[in-house]
């Protein structure tokens, strides 16, 4: 119950914020939110640290297994802290020379700036890109495979390591294969020639034009758009409640992203799962469900080998029909 309550806060907040943008009579609302915020998240910003340090100083108590992330962590929470508080290396500001700490924290060239601009940028974008794969327009990238194996061997008890090495050298051996069988065809007879254009490059160029005329000849917000993004995020919140609330609740909020996203391409496999599961589980049992997940996986398995390895080898040593019927591998 806790949990729903911080969830329905959040989202009212949320939403007020965003309608205070573009309605002009919710301003006075998001001024309020934003103004709560502030004084919540300085009360987090204290909790927080003090939780971290709490973790984290009993980790280098204990010395458990990567313990040295632990000191890592603390060393810098407490420079980037002594840094930002004290405005090391700050210039005063020209309007006040003689007052030390009139300048800016973030002002360009200061300790704080650089440790923002080289390590925590940085670090952002590496986290943001380990969730690419979930972009629009892109094919899965190697980061959602990566989280799904380890989690996989996490779950069945396969060292992590392992799976991880594995990984580096299937990288290594797929990137040698693609220079090989993809690239090298791209550059020796051009990808517009070879296929008609590379997949994927329409929905490139479609979003940077859109972004340079919108930068060229600023609009009005787009209206219905903002109210579809916000009526689907509230369906969305509705479902999630209605599965925690009722069980054997038959939509899930997943079914819903994804009917909007590729459905027309996946839906009968959906189907084709959700009877094949609805049938086991209730003539069955949970026993002849857990006894069917690895044939599952080995469908799932089995398209990919056929379609990553032997299709695409096939085709490239024989041709003919393996090259007229194509096997997608996403």
């Amino acid at each position: 119950m806790k949990r729903l309550v911080a969830l329905w806060i959040t989202t009212i907040a949320g939403l007020a914020l965003v309608a205070s943008a573009f309605i002009p009579a919710t301003r006075a609302w998001g001024e309020t939110v934003a103004t709560w915020f502030s004084i919540l998240a300085s009360v987090a910003f204290i909790l927080g640290g003090g939780n971290l340090l709490k973790i984290h100083l009993r980790r280098l108590s204990d010395r458990p297994a990567g313990w040295g992330y632990s000191a890592v962590i603390l060393i810098g929470f407490f420079v980037t802290l002594w840094v930002g508080l004290f405005k090391v290396g700050v210039h005063p500001n020209p309007m006040y020379p003689d007052v030390a700490y009139s300048g800016e924290t973030q002002g360009v060239g200061s300790p704080f700036w650089w440790l923002y601009e080289y390590a925590f940028k940085p670090l952002t974008s590496t986290m943001f890109a380990l969730l690419a794969f979930m972009s629009r327009g892109y094919f899965p990238t190697v980061s959602g495979y990566q989280i799904e194996g380890i989690r996989l061997g996490g779950q069945t008890g396969v060292n992590w390591r392992q799976i991880t090495v594995t990984m580096l050298v299937a990288i290594a051996f797929g990137a040698a294969s693609a220079l090989i069988f993809h690239l090298q065809p791209y550059y020796h007879e051009g990808g517009i020639g070879l296929r008609g254009g590379i997949w994927g490059s329409g929905i490139a160029q479609q979003e940077y034009t859109n972004v340079l005329r919108g930068i060229a000849f600023p609009g009005p917000p787009d209206v219905p758009r903002i109210i579809a993004t916000s009526a689907g995020g509230l369906l969305i919140a509705l479902l999630s409640a209605a599965r925690s609330y009722w069980f054997g609740f038959p939509f899930h909020p997943i079914g819903y992203g994804v009917a909007c996203a590729y459905g027309s391409l996946v839906w009968a496999p959906f189907l084709i799962v959700w009877i094949v599961k609805t049938v086991l589980l209730r003539y069955g049992g949970s026993q002849s469900y857990l006894r069917a997940l690895p044939g599952f996986l080995g469908f799932a398995l089995g398209h990919f080998i056929t379609a990553g390895l032997i299709w695409g080898s096939l085709a490239s040593v024989l041709g003919g029909p393996f090259l007229r019927w194509g096997v997608w591998f996403g």
